[in-house]
């Protein structure tokens, strides 16, 4: 018996050890998809490049606004998706005469580098400071890992609006979910803690989520959304999973928001 608990112990913490080392290649699952080849329902979209403070050179997908006086909806994606991704949303925010910045992490959309939490931040600063350098008010809508991204840059930057789709109360309580059996609050690296940020946001915020999302549980969104500052809304769309929520709703409900809280409604 003391054998078998031995050979017990020494597998799971060779599980453990291996899914440490491992980790980063679970949560940052970049399509190999290039980045530089254009969404085909964005045929004003301009292709550009921002390097970061750590030397990191990224592409990015850029339309001005064609109302005057509306902001650039910056759009961050998730951890299996990838700029074209948000093609679908950036077209009907062009529509509504919104400026739209489709960005890119590093590793993803075959740029270079390795993409980690500190990274991240330092993709979305680049392509801010850009934004700022040409004088463009904004907002930013962060999908599931983009939410954290968006969080953390809400933080640090004048943004209008702040839209979170199917946000986590911080990466260690989603990765709890799945892998209940493991530690990870003591050996997650990149941690996206949302929960303790959202607070420190001044701008309006929108959550939406599915309340069947089976990646992150819906309530972690509806505790994002209990820490916020007014003004906020949200919804929960019932039938709804991780990334199938706009087919059930919401889009309208997004749209009023933009209206009442960003450019000239100010």
């Amino acid at each position: 018996m003391l054998k078998f608990l031995q050979t017990v112990v020494v597998a799971y913490a060779v599980m453990v050890g291996v899914l440490f080392v491992l980790q980063r290649s679970l949560l940052f699952m970049p399509p190999d998809v290039d980045g530089a080849l254009q969404p085909r329902n964005l045929p004003e979209a301009q292709l550009g490049e921002v390097t970061t403070v750590d030397g990191v050179v990224l592409k990015h997908w850029f339309a001005p606004p064609r109302d005057a006086g509306k902001p650039v909806g910056v759009l961050f994606y998730g951890n299996g998706a990838y700029m074209a991704s948000r093609a679908n949303e950036a077209r009907a925010l062009l529509d509504l005469g919104y400026g739209v910045l489709l960005v890119s992490y590093r590793g993803y959309d075959r740029n270079p580098g390795s993409p980690s939490e500190t990274g991240l931040y330092n993709d979305a600063r680049a392509n801010l400071d850009w934004l700022k350098s040409k004088g463009y008010s904004f907002f930013l809508m962060g999908q599931s890992l983009g939410s954290g991204v968006a969080v953390q840059i809400a933080t640090e930057y004048p943004v209008e609006a702040l839209i979170l789709e199917t946000p986590y109360t911080s990466m260690v309580d989603a990765a709890a979910y799945h892998y209940f059996f493991v530690p990870v609050r003591w050996l997650l690296l990149d941690r996206f803690d949302s929960l303790s940020k959202i607070g420190q946001i001044k701008a309006p915020v929108f959550v939406i989520q599915g309340e069947e999302d089976e990646v992150v549980p819906v309530e972690q969104g509806r505790r994002i959304f209990a820490a916020a500052n007014e003004p906020k809304e949200a919804i929960w769309l019932p039938g709804a999973h991780h990334n199938d929520y706009y087919r059930y709703g919401g889009w309208p409900q997004i749209v009023q928001f933009l209206q009442k809280h960003t450019g000239e409604a100010r």
